[in-house]
Parts: structure tokens; sequence; C-alpha cells
């Protein structure tokens, strides 16, 4: 048999919005299926129409985003495997953002896998996400709030003891999504939320009473990192409405996007409310452990960046008093220096001070670790990046380069300059991506509720 894994067991699925044009999105995808429909069992498009009702204008069951858009595939493939008497129990459905490139062997990976594990059927199929494909292009304080993301995502996939979710690109098995819905996958997403990842994947944890789990893929699914800052590669002066940086910083409301995902954590707590005795998801013995695991991680997640503040804060303020003490020591310019030495030393010469700058000292080592390790993925990433991002390298037939990839492995000189930036820029940076996206999130979230409007990041570059 001359036919390819792709020819005999993928089906490419493209999930299009009615909004953009239906005849421009049927145009699009007849010409990607002329060229590349012969190496898939199938080639379908989707065109999901414009939710009814959206708000802020309506009430509708939707609001336009990833999470409407997947949920009216979902329905349209099990519509699909149903008609064509497809074992739905073979089947996994896989989602990919525009411009994710999985690794060649990625596919046949989880098809291995989902054949031979014994809880295949309760597992999420995750592969490394790493957003390193413009990441020489993006401005260095948009490149350390990068590393600092894929470096929690590659250490959750490592460690066995972190509670995993999912993020970005992920494959459920179709089973389990009709499980998730009652019986259609269709219903198994809900069209009205913002961070879709985090919602199914809750709302498969307390339908399965805590069985699902995240089951990593070691290898990696090349995608881009919003660039951000267009006001500065731009020289826009302007400042749109609403919160200041919206306007000119796709980064930026791609951060408050996710930091959105905060509504995720009041929608466990509902659903985990309804999990005790007696109650539809009644969860049990050891899967109340993985609950409260499940609510540890979400509690770090959605509030790392709110403890970032008082972290700065605590260091700032330090630094103002001892600046204050020494200049009370060298000038005596008041009439008692036992006020300003005395006082501020009951602050500053604390246990509670020294364990703060131990503390401190370990964050600094911890973030030149991470630089190191980012510089040895990126190392050992080199090869795949250059060839899965480049259709005429070893991996598939001859066609113009996607994107360019700096020549030679990344060491010494890129871990220098990635500990340079995060001295320079790194903290500063965090704080405007994780603090102030949050606090932007919060208050959409206060005024508006979960069912806010989807900005995607195209409208604000």
């Amino acid at each position: 048999d001359e036919l390819s894994f792709s020819q005999k067991h993928i089906y490419l699925v493209f999930a299009m919005e009615e909004s953009a044009g239906r005849a421009h999105c049927e145009a699009k995808f007849e010409r990607i299926k002329r060229s590349v429909g012969k190496h898939f069992a199938g080639i379908m498009a989707f065109y999901h129409p414009d939710p009814l009702g959206e708000y802020p204008h309506g009430d509708g069951p939707e609001i336009r985003g990833k999470a409407s858009n997947y949920k009216w595939a979902a329905r349209q493939i099990d519509n699909y495997v149903r008609a064509n008497n497809i074992p739905a129990e073979d089947c996994i459905v896989t989602v990919a953002d525009y411009d994710s490139l999985f690794d060649p062997n990625h596919f046949p990976y989880v098809t291995y896998e989902f054949c031979v594990r014994p809880d295949a059927e309760l597992c999420v199929w995750q592969p490394c996400m790493m957003p390193t494909l413009n990441f020489w292009r993006i401005y260095p304080g948009v490149r350390q709030f990068t590393v600092t993301v894929t470096a929690q995502e590659m250490m959750s996939a490592c460690d066995k003891l972190e509670f995993k979710t999912p993020f970005s690109s992920y494959g459920y098995p179709l089973k389990l999504l009709r499980y998730i819905g009652g019986g259609h996958a269709g219903d198994a997403q809900d069209g009205d939320v913002i961070t879709e990842d985090f919602h199914l994947f809750i709302k498969g944890f307390f339908a399965t009473q805590g069985k699902i789990r995240i089951q990593p893929i070691f290898l990696p699914c090349f995608n881009y990192t919003e660039e951000g800052m267009e006001c500065i590669s731009e020289k826009c002066a302007c400042i749109g409405s609403g919160c200041i940086f919206a306007n000119w910083d796709s980064r930026f409301s791609q951060a408050v996007r996710h930091t959105s995902g905060l509504s995720e954590f009041a929608y466990f707590c509902s659903l985990l409310w309804r999990s005790r005795p007696g109650m539809r998801y009644g969860i049990k013995g050891y899967q109340r452990l993985r609950a409260a695991a499940f609510f540890c991680k979400l509690m770090k997640l959605h509030t790392v960046s709110y403890i970032g503040l008082w972290t700065v804060l605590a260091g700032v303020g330090t630094f103002f008093l001892s600046a204050a003490v020494k200049w009370c020591a060298k000038y005596q310019e008041w009439n008692k220096p036992s006020i300003c030495t005395d006082a501020i030393n009951e602050v500053i010469n604390t246990t509670a001070m020294v364990f703060y700058w131990v503390a401190a000292g370990l964050v600094l080592l911890g973030t030149v670790l991470a630089a190191f390790s980012f510089t040895k993925l990126l190392r050992v990433t080199q090869h795949r990046l250059e060839h899965i991002a480049n259709p005429s390298g070893a991996f598939t037939p001859a066609r113009q380069r996607l994107v360019e990839i700096g020549e030679g492995g990344p060491w010494c000189g890129v871990l220098l300059q990635l500990t340079i930036e995060q001295v320079l820029v790194g903290m500063a940076f965090a704080l405007l991506y994780g603090w102030v996206a949050s606090i932007c999130a919060l208050k959409d979230l206060w005024l508006k509720g979960h069912r806010m409007k989807y900005v995607s990041n195209a409208q604000n570059s």
C-alpha cells in the first residue's frame, strides 16, 4: 500500500466563519483543497453562521469566537461520522489554530497511544506548544513573557505531580465529546465563552466524575507569538477608548483574553458545589484529590499575576526605606536621627525581610535557569523548526518557506541575551501582560459578565 498515514487516517476540516464572507472563504478553501487535498483521506469545510443575537446586541446562545466556531464544527463532524457509519470509538477530533505547525510524528504517535492505552477514551492529547516561529521578531519584553509562559507549559508537562490542563491545540476522542455533550459532540462545548480550552476541560472533568486527564505529547507544535507593541513599530500616537493599551498592543489584547479565563474558575467552583454528595456531578474517592489539585492549579494560574505586583512593591518600598536611612546617616538633616534609623530599621531589619530577599534571590536564579532551559529547548528543536516551518525542507515537498528561521543552533549568546533582557525589562512587561491585563479582564468580567465580546488579535494589529 503506497498511501501515506495521512491519506489513510486523517480528515482535514476547516472551521470557517461565515461572517468573513462566504464566497471569499469558499474560494480560499478550494485553493487549499486543490493544493493539499490529495494528501488526506478527506478534506472538508464547515461555515459557522453568525451567532444569533450576539453579545452585546442580544442574549443569543453564542458569542463570536473560537468556542462557538468549535461547537459548530464538532456538530458537523459528528453528523458526518454518523452519516458515513464511521466508528466513533476510532475517531479523535484535534483542534488546531491556523498557525499551528505539528511535528510530522505527532499524529502517528497519538494514534499509537490511542490504540495501546487502556484509558485512551478519557485522555486529551496535548502537544508541547512552542510559540517560537517569530521569536526573534518580537520585542524583548514580549519575548521574555513568551519564555515565562513556555517554560511553565514545559515544566507542567514533565512534572508527574502537576495537574495538567489543555492549551491552544489539543485532541479529544469523539466518543468522549459525545459523552460530555450528553449524546452529541456538538453539545460538548458551550458557545458563549472566551477560553474554550479550559471551559470544555472543566465541563468534561465533572461529566466524567474527575476521570478525564491530559496526556502530554512530547513533540513540538510550533506557532506564532503575538508580536505586540504595534504603537512603537507604527509610530502610533493615538490611544483608543477603554483599556489604554487595547488598540495598540495585540499581545496585551491576547493577555486580557487569556486572563478572562478567571470566569472559568467561577464555573469550576459552581460545578464543584454541585458535585457534593447527592448532587448531579458526584465525585468520590481519589477523584476528590484530583478535584482539589485542579482547584489549586486554577488558583495558581489566576493569582500569580496579582502576587507579582506585591513582590515588586515590596522590593521598591524596601529600597526607598534603605535609601532614607543612608540619607539620614550622611546628611543628618533631621533633628532626631533615631526617628529615621530606629523606626525604619524595625521594618527592614526583620526575619521576614531576610526571607524576602532570599526568596528574591532564588527567583532571580530561577529566571536564569529558565532562560538556560529555554535556550536548550531552542537548540534541540532548531532542526525541527527549520524543516517544519520550511516546506522546502526534509519533511515536505518543495514549496516556498513560510517563515524566516535564524541560522545556527542557539547557545551561549542567546542565553546571555535572554538573561540581560530579563534583568532590564522582564519585570516591567510581566506586570504589563500579567497584572495590568488581569485587572482589565477583571473589570470586564465585573461589568459585562463572562459573555464578553471576542476581540481577535488581527483587529488590534
